[in-house]
């Protein structure tokens, strides 16, 4: 059985190009079923009021 990639509370930045949304850093706020067989999920940044919704493929794991 596949798994989620990402864990909520994981620190996740967006893919360059496949997502439209400010680039920087975001927290995964829950995993959601996947879609297409491609996981879903959401994601909130400190400095937006709103979560975000984002296919697996458009994350990759935020390095400092």
């Amino acid at each position: 059985m596949t798994r989620h990639k990402f864990n909520v509370g994981s620190r996740v930045g967006l893919v360059p190009g496949k997502a439209r949304a400010a680039q920087g850093e975001y927290e995964i706020v829950r995993q959601l079923p996947a879609e297409d067989n491609i996981f879903q999920y959401r994601i909130k940044s400190e400095l937006e009021p709103n979560e975000r919704l984002v296919k697996e493929y458009q994350l990759h794991p935020w390095q400092t």
